[in-house]
């Protein structure tokens, strides 16, 4: 929520949508008021499958920021649909995402502020390299065919 914050007070027309319906929402949709970002955000709520599909594929950037993800599987399907990923280099996603495919935030040895400090500037500086942003997708998409079970299988036997 803070980076989003940062985010949207350099540009205003960005929005942000949640998609989940998690034990914290009220907490989020308190935290959202307070920081004067509420009118910015759609609460989705818990959605079917296609439909988080749709937001992969109809939003610039997914931001998924877990601390405690051993597997980050979502990701495939976020680069698979042509999104930018933006995860904390940790588990599973930083294991699958690094800054040619996505934005990795590094976040050992950082407290909560520096984290929302880098991830806010490293989307800021995306939205204002189109450049980089696009060769961003471009990489995303050559990872998901590197990572598909045919080029797995063709690894490991042949």
């Amino acid at each position: 929520m803070e980076a989003y914050e940062l985010i949207n007070k350099k540009y205003k027309n960005t929005s942000l949508a949640i998609v989940s319906d998690g034990i914290i929402k009220d907490i989020l949709k308190k935290k959202a008021k307070l920081l004067n970002i509420d009118n910015s955000i759609t609460w989705a709520g818990q959605v079917k499958h296609t439909k988080v599909l749709q937001y992969f594929n109809n939003n610039d950037l997914i931001m998924l920021p877990s601390l405690r993800d051993s597997g980050g599987f979502v990701i495939f399907e976020v680069i698979r649909c042509g999104s930018v990923v933006v995860v904390c280099n940790l588990g599973g996603p930083g294991a699958i995402i690094d800054n040619t495919c996505g934005i990795s935030i590094d976040v050992k040895n950082k407290n909560q502020t520096q984290i929302v400090r880098d991830m806010s500037k490293s989307v800021i500086k995306l939205i204002n390299d189109k450049k980089k942003y696009n060769n961003i997708k471009k990489k995303s998409h050559e990872k998901t065919k590197k990572l598909s079970w045919k080029n797995k299988i063709k690894k490991v036997y042949y």
